[in-house]
């Protein structure tokens, strides 16, 4: 029997950045420490916890400026009857984007936990609802809060700064979400 193999995240976060114009898909921290001045730079942390507060998380340490989003709690998924882990719709997404001070001219860097790759597998996840959205100017921090920490650039701590809502407006790319149908016919074409 056919089986269907998804490209790897890592495959899939190259390959969505072959659009002109979009930003490095990974960035390291030496960049990000260079950069953190940039006006139009957002932040992004997307950690969260299975057991206790993610804001706590945050709170005992960020990057500085940056603005926390708990990628299990924010609505960056939704469930869709029975099936989990899907994509909300368009216009919560730009609620969701726009209300952490996202705007269509923000250069965005992703900040998972660093520490699993269930954390890379967040941050990819995150990148890609940007990609769908038509936003190009994503990257993730490359060893997410753990690679900042361990080359020793800065962390703040304290609850951080509060977004300032923009008005995000997305370009929905509908050729990069699948369909139950198109797993179907990929699985029966043997790819």
């Amino acid at each position: 029997m056919p089986r269907f193999a998804l490209p790897s995240a890592a495959a899939l976060l190259l390959a969505s950045t072959a659009l002109a114009g979009a930003a490095e898909p990974l960035v390291d921290p030496a960049w990000l420490a260079a950069h953190l001045d940039d006006p139009d730079l957002v932040v992004l942390d997307i950690r969260d916890v299975e057991e206790g507060s993610s804001a706590d998380l945050f709170a005992n340490g960020h990057i500085p400026g940056a603005v926390h989003s708990d990628y299990a709690e924010a609505g960056w998924r939704t469930k869709a009857g029975e099936v989990i882990g899907m994509l909300p719709p368009v216009d919560q997404v730009e609620a969701l984007i726009g209300g952490l001070g996202i705007g269509n001219d923000s250069h965005v860097v992703i900040v998972p936990h660093g520490v699993t790759s269930s954390d890379f597998g967040a941050a990819t996840r995150v990148f890609w609802t940007f990609d769908v959205m038509g936003h190009d100017q994503v990257s993730i921090l490359a060893g997410g809060q753990a690679g900042w920490v361990a080359a020793g650039q800065p962390v703040e701590t304290g609850p951080g700064r509060t977004p300032e809502p923009v008005t995000f407006t997305a370009r929905f790319r509908p050729e990069l979400v699948a369909s139950a149908a198109d797993v179907r016919a990929a699985q029966e074409a043997g790819v």
